[in-house]
């Protein structure tokens, strides 16, 4: 059922593709699956975006695994592992991947918007596939180990790109499917702590990435029996009253179905990515230096006199060990134990963050889902700034309460900040050039955190985090102008729209509709769908009385 290209126009406009990209073909058969076979779609996509897609972000636990196999342990001049020259080898590695995840994304894009999620999905297996099995050969004297991190984290990337199309298969949804398949990059980032203890039982690295092959053999298959050659158009199906009535009701923007040039050219593609990419920064930032941060609290708050010793772990100007730089995941273990209260509470409150982080974010998909399902998109772009300026602000503020807090909001930020911007790209513009949009915003976003360094060695300079923190409140206060500017796009759309639209114009419309929908309930009728066609039917009514 092509609605997209049926005439029937659907109540979200908005998420759809146009032409032949936004074509689809789902098992070879020209029909979108039931709902019930798209539930269970969105499920496997999910699982398959939970088991690759952000895994090299969960480093922490796979340096140590190296560090103990004494991977790079060579390097040490004195001959006692760990130490700096180990830890400098082992950082090249997932320095390289994180980069190349992030510049990757668009020429992801534009294999997702060319050649279908189908293919996106495949090669994303493959690459994926390739880099366990080189950190499976890897050894000191066979050393894959940067390629092989590096093609997991190119890997994970198409595998979820290619599911974001999903969102139309269920339009009353889309702002919370969209928002899980940002938040499975989160969760995701466990995979390698679940892994260390599994390493922690005997196992070798070797055993553990030879094993976990399996995993992209599956999905390479299953994307050849699941996933369309062409992105799924909406089906003509979310409620214009009750829960969802926000997303229908919204003007439709102007920018879909233009030329790629076009759009990302446009003041509003500009904008986004512009307040994306700083947002981003701040997000960055934030998880590269918290371990830093909790330090600087525990240890006597802003402004402390040793901060500059403390941000390091060492004397100033050392270089941190091991167990310093592994704080964030809590995998010190033992650290702390025999009295020593302060690093004891370092540990646990950045292990706390650890796990906050990723299951958080899960927590917070539903409350961010319902909120770009049924609020307008400037109230939840509004939400995530707020949140992000909130977050700066506790940063600020000496307390462990005040950090927990600030855990849990970030959390939020985070899940909001990817959920809500990319519903924003796909609303804006369609899901045509939907790819190579996404990936253009991520360059940009990659490029500015080139600058994560410099302030980072600036707040080492100073001697606290409280300058940069600030800096980013009013960075956050600043950024609050883009979602005003967004209610006052969406006020002049609604005001031309109205204007636009007489009743003789509202009525040709309706029976447009009614027309096209009888036509495709008797196809269906005849092809046994009864069920179908009587949701259908509510809908289209429900519709058309409003």
């Amino acid at each position: 059922r092509n609605l997209g290209s049926d005439g029937v126009e659907s109540g979200y406009n908005r998420m759809g593709g146009e032409g032949e990209a936004g074509r689809m073909t789902w098992q070879g058969a020209d029909s979108l699956p039931s709902r019930g076979t798209s539930f269970a779609l969105i499920a496997v996509a999910a699982l398959q975006a939970v088991l690759t897609s952000g895994m090299v972000f969960g480093w922490a636990p796979l340096q140590l695994m190296l560090e103990e196999e004494g991977i790079y342990a060579n390097e040490c001049k004195d001959g006692v592992a760990p130490c700096p020259e180990q830890g400098i080898k082992l950082q090249t590695m997932y320095t390289v991947a994180t980069s190349a995840f992030c510049f990757c994304v668009w020429p992801t894009g534009m294999v997702l918007d060319k050649y279908g999620p189908r293919v996106c999905s495949m090669m994303g297996s493959v690459l994926f596939g390739v880099g366990c099995a080189l950190m499976a050969i890897s050894s000191n004297e066979q050393d894959y180990f940067v390629p092989g991190l590096t093609f997991i984290a190119l890997g994970g990337l198409p595998i979820v790109l290619a599911m974001m199309h999903l969102s139309n298969l269920l339009p009353e949804y889309a702002g919370t499917i969209i928002t899980l398949f940002n938040v499975c990059i989160d969760v995701s980032s466990l995979n390698f702590k679940i892994l260390y203890e599994i390493f922690a039982l005997g196992f070798s690295h070797r055993d553990l990435f030879l094993g976990y092959t399996i995993v992209p053999i599956l999905i390479f298959i299953s994307s050849i029996f699941l996933w369309p050659m062409q992105k799924y158009e909406p089906r003509m199906m979310p409620p214009a009253v009750g829960e969802g009535a926000a997303l229908a009701s919204q003007p439709k923007s102007t920018m879909e179905g233009q030329s790629f040039m076009r759009q990302v050219s446009s003041r509003h593609f500009i904008l986004c990515a512009l307040f994306t990419s700083l947002q981003l920064l701040h997000v960055n930032f934030y998880i590269g230096t918290v371990d830093d941060q909790v330090r600087e609290l525990v240890n006597g708050g802003h402004g402390n006199s040793t901060d500059v010793a403390l941000l390091t772990g060492t004397a100033a100007g050392a270089v941190a060990p091991l167990e310093e730089r592994l704080y964030t995941l809590g995998y010190v273990r033992g650290v702390g134990e025999d009295g020593d209260t302060t690093a004891a509470m370092i540990i646990q409150m950045c292990s706390a963050f650890a796990w906050i982080l990723p299951l958080g974010g899960v927590a917070m998909t539903y409350p961010v889902g319902w909120m770009l399902d049924n609020l307008s998109m400037w109230h939840c772009v509004f939400a995530l700034s707020f949140a992000g300026f909130l977050h700066s602000l506790t940063l600020l503020v000496d307390g462990t309460y005040i950090a927990y807090g600030s855990f849990l909001l970030f959390a939020y930020y985070r899940a909001a900040l990817f959920g809500t911007m990319a519903t924003e790209v796909a609303f804006t513009f369609g899901h045509e050039n939907f790819g190579k949009l996404w990936g253009v915003l991520y360059l940009t976003a990659g490029v500015l955190n080139f600058t994560i360094a410099p302030l980072s060695h600036i707040a080492k300079e100073l001697g606290t985090f409280w300058t940069i923190n600030a800096s980013f409140a009013a960075l956050g206060a600043l950024l609050l102008v883009y979602p005003v500017w967004l209610y006052t796009c969406d006020l002049k759309a609604s005001s031309q729209d109205n204007a636009s639209e007489g009743s003789w114009g509202r009525d040709r419309h309706s029976l447009g509709v009614a027309k096209k929908a009888i036509e495709k309930w008797s196809k269906e009728l005849n092809e046994g769908n009864i069920e179908q066609v009587r949701w259908e039917m509510q809908q289209t009514l429900a519709r058309l009385l409003n």
